[in-house]
């Protein structure tokens, strides 16, 4: 395991005291034009003692004037240019296959994100990049038997700690599927730490012959088994014995565990080439899982959709992470080869008289109907089950806004969402509420889960200025502050929806967010965009995947960094010489973190700037 601590860059602090940061015009306000005098120029190079050219490499530009930006492709000898382009701030990164995404600005060309440009008017900028040739893992992939397996999926994945536990993710890895020889071939990686996994696509069950099924068959043989005229065999014996069971091939790890605590972690080095890793699927007991689902008032419940919903997933791996069914005309739904796992079985039908026009002038809109069922299936087939549907939920509440400037004129125009926390869930993505012009929203269908609640203003409430070229970007005037629900703020967590209709939140903008800015200088006091600040909650809390505490920032090439609308509180404030952003999800590292940093406070709407220096010698 490569070593992190090391990346630690201890740092003395310029300005200890909070200073209020100077009100500025915001250089991408309205008037800007989406060409300019400016230019950016640079070449391309591989990452190694030889700097040879990258040529037919894609390099992408970004910007707020630029929209979704600008592309420009390298010659033979690396190069690309930019040229028009208006005053402003930028990020490079370049992109080739079999290279690993290339950054600007950083440190190791391989670690994101880019650092940014600060071009004036009429600025000439000439760059250098650095691509790094990605490290390659390959290997064979063999059935139970010892037969190497086509038409199979591998992948290399990372681990990260979520909530004390280890979990996959898939960020940064690469995937194939095999060939006719079982072979396959991960490149274009990254230098890290890898677990290879591997799974059979469509995972067809097969049936398990038995010894007594074999000794059965031998019998008819022996003693001349006679077909009648309708066909069928007269049995020699008494009937044939229970079929064996059927059998299907679970996700595995290398070197051939399906439990990722037992996975080998293999530590790849920049552009290495490890082959001969190889290893074997395993076999086991699938299941057949049968019910019958009847709507409110028992009637057999006809073309309900059915989810089945694996609760520990590896994505593009796991066969069952998204099967679905269809119930028949008496109800009737099934699912085969099931692997051994704890499921939720998640019912949706759309039935019954429609409940109201649709907002969009179309269909009426039909009511849904939701059953769900937890299930824990271990190799036995699951049948008889009964599952019966039930409204889907309703989710209401309100906007309020809270600042100097006057609230929107037309709250219908503020857009609220309603989505699931995480995929594989059974939290499903709900359609837009009904908004009123009284700032109230009700969301219909939802179902149990966990949920994130998310709004913004939307531009066309906002006046714009006449004459303001189009596509010009804004930085909004309102900033959703908080979602609140009995008391909680859902932002630092999610919305728990359980079997009950939600009432009562509360969504808070403001016009007064927070703002953290600096700029981050080395020993000697000169910019240094190489570096990457992280702010994080001191509270040990919110330290959790995704938070909206924990915020990351590239300084500018002129060491200006900004972080805006962090939640008031206290902040450790570091800086890193390399960063990786799985780390940051793992509580040991941000202790690391912690340990190195400085302590800031932000108040409520307060515009804090503090800037930061790095102690003396080279970071390792």
């Amino acid at each position: 395991m490569i070593a992190r601590t090391s990346l630690l860059h201890v740092l003395v602090v310029l300005t200890i005291a909070a200073a209020p940061a100077a009100q500025q015009a915001s250089r991408d306000g309205p008037g800007r034009a989406a060409f300019g005098t400016a230019s950016i120029a640079g070449t391309l190079v591989t990452d190694d003692d030889e700097k040879r050219p990258v040529r037919r490499a894609t390099v992408t530009l970004n910007g707020a004037d630029l929209g979704q930006g600008r592309i420009a492709v390298t010659d033979d000898q690396g190069r690309f240019v930019f040229p028009d382009l208006p005053a402003g701030r930028y990020t490079l990164s370049g992109w080739r296959p079999a290279y690993v995404t290339a950054f600007y600005g950083a440190r190791q060309s391989w670690r994101g994100p880019s650092s940014t440009i600060a071009l004036a008017d009429g600025q000439e900028l000439t760059v250098a990049m650095r691509m790094l040739h990605g490290a390659v893992v390959a290997g064979t992939l063999f059935d139970s038997l010892g037969r190497p397996q086509p038409n199979a999926r591998v992948m290399a994945v990372r681990f990260r700690l979520n909530a004390g536990e280890r979990v996959v993710q898939t960020m940064g890895g690469a995937n194939a599927i095999t060939d006719d020889r079982g072979a396959y071939r991960l490149y274009g990686l990254a230098p890290g730490d890898y677990a290879i996994t591997a799974a059979v696509q469509g995972n067809a069950a097969v049936r398990q012959i038995t010894a007594p099924e074999i000794q059965w068959a031998q019998q008819q043989i022996q003693r001349g088994g006679q077909v009648t005229p309708g066909g069928m065999s007269a049995w020699i014996g008494g009937p044939p014995p229970p079929p064996g069971p059927s059998l299907g091939y679970a996700p595995v790890f290398y070197p051939g565990t399906a439990d990722p605590g037992g996975a080998t972690v293999l530590t790849i080095g920049p552009g290495e080439v490890r082959e001969g890793v190889d290893f074997p699927l395993q076999l086991v007991a699938t299941s057949r899982i049968e019910g019958t689902i009847v709507d409110a008032d028992g009637r057999p419940a006809t073309a309900a959709i059915l989810n089945l919903l694996a609760k520990r997933t590896i994505p593009l791996l796991s066969p069952m992470s998204g099967a679905s069914s269809r119930t028949d005309n008496a109800g009737k739904f099934s699912f085969a080869g099931v692997l051994p796992g704890d499921y939720t079985l998640v019912a949706r039908a759309q039935n019954g008289p429609p409940a109201a026009p649709s907002r969009a002038g179309g269909a009426p809109i039909r009511p849904l109907l939701w059953a769900q069922q937890e299930l824990s299936v271990s190799g036995s087939d699951v049948t008889g089950l009964g599952l019966r549907l039930q409204p889907g939920l309703s989710v209401s509440g309100r906007v309020a806004f809270e600042g100097t400037t006057a609230p929107p004129s037309d709250l219908t125009k503020i857009r609220v969402s309603l989505g699931p926390v995480q995929n594989g869930g059974t939290s499903v993505l709900v359609g837009d509420p009904q908004m009123n012009a009284d700032g109230t929203f009700t969301f219909q269908g939802a179902t149990p889960g966990r949920y994130r609640v998310n709004a913004s203003v939307q531009p066309g409430v906002v006046a714009v200025p006449v004459g303001t070229p189009s596509g010009a970007v804004f930085a909004p005037t309102w900033w959703m502050k908080s979602v609140v629900y009995n008391g909680i703020d859902t932002l630092d967590s999610a919305l728990e929806i359980t079997t009950a209709d939600v009432s009562g939140i509360v969504i808070t903008f403001t016009d007064r967010p927070t703002e953290l800015s600096g700029r981050l200088l080395d020993a000697a006091g000169r910019p240094a965009p190489e570096y990457s600040v992280v702010a994080f909650s001191s509270d040990r809390t919110f330290w959790t995947a995704g938070s909206r505490r924990l915020r990351t920032a590239r300084p500018d090439s002129d060491g200006k960094f900004q972080m805006l609308s962090l939640p008031p509180g206290e902040y450790c404030l570091v800086a890193l010489t390399d960063l990786d952003q799985a780390d940051l999800a793992d509580p040991t590292f941000l202790e690391q973190l912690a340990a190195a940093s400085i302590k800031i406070t932000l108040a409520e709407g307060e515009k804090k700037k503090q800037d930061l220096k790095l102690s003396g010698g080279s970071p390792d």
